[in-house]
């Protein structure tokens, strides 16, 4: 019978009915449907697993990438603005915001305006911002939420992500985000959310350190500065005041935080020196023999050799031995001229000549402001920096306008009533 099938062409046995599929045949071997439904579903997960080495590379990569910018900076308001900034874009989010901490004025929020539009914390997430800060507070982990919200955020269902920032500086503030337009928050965006911010966190503290060792250093050579104004009875307080309007001038003139407190210190210490002078020299009630002077122009190297063992203190030591060079080689100790000296000691030249001379002295009264800042413009362009004179008079101008009282305590009339 099998053979008589064999023989009948294929579409008379169809149609008589006759042709059987055999066991034989490999579509109806039923251990090759399992290896193919096998095959199939291995494929799957292979895809599946790719997109997930794949997501899980992206990841990584995004977080050295944060974390190496992270890691160059040295301000704690700039590592949380970066943060935001970043965390908001990869994770496409409408808005990041770091809130919760109780410090007013230092809320860095990073929203996209063509999707949020408001560049504050929604009011319809403030409350679940509140829940969730002490939620995460108390266990110290990320958080997921998904809600209803209206108005900035439009109408539908937004998905939530938080977590703690460990600066270590009290109240540890919340990062927030924000998404829309997206499914909700994965496993993988919490780790990854997870990880950068205990790496932010744990630079954050080291910059804490840091600041607050900083802090400590900066009191004792306040101490330190204000034993030797004492000293010179009548320069008491002039460090302080070379020191913050010298950081000012710099602020003006758009020098680097780093190259500002290296001023402010500079303004404290110019004058440390002076501690090996003789009091009969500081303190003679009229001018000076070129014997004396001689002896006063020592100052700015006996300053070099107190502050040399203090290896960190290098750029601050080259404006302390710049601070009285003139800008057409007449000055001293070394006789530098022009570019020759930094633009931080050219700034600490001038703003340590208009206090010297609005300061008073056994041979002199004090000029008021007028007149000092006409020296000072007499002697731009030969011994001082014009630029760097325009740049401070623009800072006594807004001292003027922002803090009148204290600047008239300081330096005599201002500049209004001085008639500048």
């Amino acid at each position: 019978m099998t053979d008589a099938v064999h023989d009948i062409p294929f579409g008379d046995a169809l149609a008589k009915g006759t042709l059987r599929i055999t066991a034989e045949s490999p579509t109806a071997n039923p251990d090759l449907d399992g290896a193919v439904d096998r095959c199939e579903e291995l494929l799957r997960e292979n895809e599946a697993l790719a997109d997930e080495v794949l997501h899980t590379y992206e990841q990584l990569n995004l977080v050295f990438d944060i974390t190496a910018q992270v890691a160059n900076l040295t301000d704690s308001h700039q590592v949380k603005r970066l943060l935001c900034e970043r965390l908001r874009t990869s994770l496409n989010a409408q808005g990041v915001w770091c809130v919760g901490h109780g410090r007013p004025g230092e809320d860095f929020k990073h929203p996209d305006p063509q999707t949020c539009g408001r560049c504050r914390l929604p009011d319809e997430l403030e409350d679940h911002a509140a829940a969730m800060v002490e939620e995460i507070h108390a266990g110290q982990k990320v958080l997921v939420r998904t809600i209803s919200t209206t108005c900035s955020l439009r109408q539908g269902r937004t998905h939530l992500m938080a977590g703690p920032l460990r600066e270590g500086e009290g109240a540890e503030p919340l990062i927030m985000c924000a998404a829309r337009c997206r499914h909700a928050f994965t496993s993988g965006d919490m780790l990854l959310f997870d990880s950068v911010l205990a790496y932010a966190g744990h630079v954050l503290r080291n910059l804490h350190l840091v600041e607050r060792l900083n802090r400590t250093s900066f009191e004792t050579v306040r101490t330190l500065v204000s034993a030797i104004d004492k000293k010179d009875r009548y320069t008491c307080g002039h460090s302080e005041r070379v020191g913050i309007l010298a950081r000012l001038t710099g602020q003006e003139m758009g020098l680097p935080p780093e190259q500002l407190q290296e001023l402010e210190w500079a303004g404290l210490l110019h004058d440390i020196g002076k501690i090996g002078i003789p009091e009969a020299i500081l303190n003679k009630p009229g001018r000076l023999t070129d014997e004396e002077y001689t002896v006063i122009k020592q100052h700015p190297q006996m300053s070099h050799e107190v502050l040399k063992p203090v290896g960190a203190l290098s750029g601050v030591i080259r404006i302390v031995m710049e601070h009285h060079e003139n800008c057409d080689g007449t000055g001293y100790p070394n006789g530098l001229r022009g570019q020759e000296i930094s633009l931080a000691g050219r700034i600490m030249h001038v703003v340590d000549v208009f206090d010297a001379l609005t300061s008073h002295r056994a041979y002199r009264q004090a000029f008021d402001v007028r007149q000092a800042l006409g020296i000072l413009r007499q002697d731009a362009g030969t011994k001082l920096d014009p630029a760097v004179v325009e740049a401070f008079e623009r800072v006594l101008q807004e001292l003027q306008h922002l803090h009148p009282a204290e600047l008239e305590e300081l330096f005599g009339p201002t500049l209004k009533e001085a008639g500048s």
